[in-house]
């Protein structure tokens, strides 16, 4: 058995085909080309590519005979909740001739059918350059959808221009699919034709879809930080840690691994969380520099290499008390082949800072095509792998610079430390919580439980309590 699978901006629908019926096409992808601005319209112009793994692979035709259901390619809004706007669809089942583009060049954007050209005289028919590709079947596209079994558009068996090698991208295009900006296409369609050794093939059921989607990592749960004190009289310098490194022994952590399909247009979710009702909290030393970082690796049993350019990530701070870290390291990227999912970020801040989770989010913008793939439990290259490192020029006292730990009652801004901003929290809260209540106000800490005022017993609990957290 052989996987055909689909790739591009997004698609899915992975399956096993037959590799002696199959050849060498491995699978639709489907690319934003381009947005342009026709009659005063925003418009989103998407191609849709059969995928070859030789270059003297040929694709000759497309057709709802075959596919379960027939030929279904439409229109879908940019939540992919309902019906879009419709094609632009200004005449033509096949690619214009570069006549007609300059007669009218919004006819270069418009939806259209096609066997390898964008444009009719790049074909390879006689006389030179003529277009091969026929169509037979309803107009393509009118409104929002083509449903049906009986249309078909092919060349006349394995042509220059079905061929794969003949095209700069390697690949063969079907389809021009416009539609207003924001908005999605997606289809099910039979592609056939012969592979380089001229078997032929027959691939029903070929789905693409340009909406992306996203791929949520199991998060890894962080139950607890080791402590290093270090000072080298060499350099005159302490680097104070609390932190744990992947993969983690039992009861450290849990970060699972799993299976994903993963390809271009993805957008890949990373999370590491407290336990239930934990926080991860930065305590900010007195002096010196520190940081935050985590740096995990999902990989399967197959090498891989870094794509030349991390992706961009953003960054979320889950019920964050405190202001935000900043980020001053960011390595975000799934492998070239798609083997290797790595995040590796470093952070500063200035204050003690609190939250219940810290997620990743970046896209695969590489040529990656949709596979399933099996990825182990997280490790790392980094030790330690995440946690809070303090820099002291010196030697310095050792402190704490990370726990994850659960707030004490009396800490009302969740520094992990009471004091006076608690103190200033009950007094500036005084009187009757506002209704309803509850939920109670964040200083209404006593009676535990809270009695929907704040007054003198909240003043005393702070009193109590004060100081750092135990």
């Amino acid at each position: 058995m052989k996987p055909c699978f689909l790739v591009g901006l997004v698609a899915f629908a992975v399956m096993l085909v037959d590799s002696s019926a199959l050849g060498n096409y491995t699978g639709l992808s489907v690319k934003l080309y381009t947005s342009v601005n026709i009659g005063g319209a925003q418009r989103w112009v998407y191609r849709v590519y059969a995928e070859c793994s030789n270059m003297n692979d040929y694709v000759t035709g497309v057709t709802g005979v075959g596919t379960t259901g027939g030929l279904k390619i439409e229109n879908t809004n940019a939540q992919r909740t309902g019906p879009g706007s419709g094609f632009l669809n200004i005449g033509g089942n096949r690619a214009p001739t570069q006549a007609a583009i300059n007669s009218n060049p919004s006819l270069q954007w418009d939806t259209f059918a096609t066997i390898g050209v964008a444009i009719a005289d790049q074909g390879s028919g006689s006389p030179p350059s003529v277009d091969e590709t026929t169509y037979q079947g309803p107009s393509f596209i009118s409104g929002i959808q083509l449903v049906s079994n009986s249309v078909t558009w092919q060349v006349p068996g394995p042509v220059e221009q079905g061929r794969v090698g003949h095209w700069p991208n390697k690949r063969v295009l079907l389809m021009q699919l416009t539609v207003m900006a924001g908005e999605n296409v997606r289809g099910s369609v039979t592609v056939f034709g012969y592979n380089f050794n001229g078997d032929a093939f027959n691939a029903p059921n070929q789905m693409f879809d340009s909406t992306p989607q996203v791929v949520s990592v199991p998060p890894v749960i962080v139950n607890t930080l080791s402590h290093q004190y270090f000072y080298s009289q060499f350099v005159n310098q302490t680097v104070i840690s609390d932190a744990l490194t992947f993969p983690c022994n039992a009861g450290e952590c849990n970060g699972p691994g799993f299976t994903a399909s993963i390809g271009e247009g993805d957008f890949i979710i990373i999370r590491f969380e407290a336990p239930p009702g934990k926080r991860f909290v930065l305590l900010r030393a007195s002096t010196g520099t520190q940081y935050f970082f985590f740096n995990a690796i999902w990989q399967t049993d197959v090498g891989d290499t870094a794509p030349l350019v991390p992706q961009p990530a953003s960054f979320t701070f889950e019920n964050l008390l405190g202001s935000a870290p900043v980020n001053t390291v960011n390595r975000n990227y799934v492998g070239n082949n798609g083997q290797l999912i790595v995040t590796d970020n470093e952070f500063t801040f200035s204050t003690t800072v609190s939250f219940t989770a810290v997620q990743v989010k970046f896209a695969v913008s590489q040529n990656l095509m949709h596979l399933m793939r099996t990825y182990h439990a997280v490790s790392s290259t980094a030790t330690p792998s995440f946690g809070s490192y303090l820099v002291v020029n010196g030697q310095a006292s050792d402190v704490v610079v990370m726990r994850v730990a659960e707030p004490c009652a009396a800490d009302i801004t969740g520094n992990f430390n009471v004091n006076v901003n608690d103190l200033l929290s009950v007094i500036n809260s005084w009187g009757n919580c506002a209704s309803p209540c509850p939920p109670h106000c964040s200083a209404d800490i006593a009676p535990a439980g809270g009695d929907c005022r704040v007054n003198v017993d909240d003043l005393l609990a702070v009193i109590n309590g004060w100081g750092a957290c135990p």
